[in-house]
């Protein structure tokens, strides 16, 4: 499969969100973008946790988005929050 000729919204939108899965595919989908971990840390077939390291690294508006979705849901991360 040609990496360059798949549609990113087509690949989001059938990715499973939940548990390792879902981070692999967070991994896979920066990789997509073009950020690509040069030492490949965290390496697992289609990508490694390092290229989503590199996206966050790029996109502080990721980083806010991940801040402020634990801020927002006090209820699940507890006191730890506070």
């Amino acid at each position: 499969m040609d990496i360059e000729k798949i549609d990113i919204e087509e690949c989001i939108s059938n990715y499973r969100t939940e548990g390792e899965t879902g981070v692999k595919n967070l991994c896979k989908m920066a990789r997509l973008l073009g950020y690509k971990d040069s030492t490949y840390f965290g390496q697992f077939q289609g990508g490694c946790y390092g290229d989503f390291i590199n996206f966050l690294e790029d996109n502080p508006g990721a980083v806010e988005a991940i801040f402020e979705f634990v801020l927002n849901n006090k209820e699940i991360y507890g006191r730890q929050v506070y």
